[in-house]
């Protein structure tokens, strides 16, 4: 949550390319317009999200005790990655 800014100008400086999957469709011009990803939506809730990244999977569940998981791990990311490339392809804009 502290952290967002700095990720978001180090995004921005790197011009790094990403998708977004999200549960709420007022996020969509928001996150779209800081970060230039893609973003699709889903019809469900949740208080936690995955970052997929590399070899890297991180878990994220944001409340008043935030907890992040980081796994280093090539085949957990690559079914990370094709789970979300399904997620994907089922969201809506």
């Amino acid at each position: 949550l502290y952290e967002m800014p700095r990720i978001v100008k180090e995004i921005q400086s790197k011009k790094i390319k990403g998708k977004l999957i999200g549960f709420d469709k007022s996020d969509k011009k928001q996150k779209t317009h800081k970060l230039g990803f893609e973003y699709r939506y889903l019809p469900f809730k949740t208080t936690a999200s995955t970052s997929i990244f590399g070899d890297y999977v991180s878990i994220h569940h944001i409340s008043d005790k935030p907890l992040i998981i980081v796994i280093k791990n090539k085949d957990i990311a690559r079914s990370y990655k094709n789970m979300f490339n399904y997620l994907w392809g089922l969201a809506t804009n």
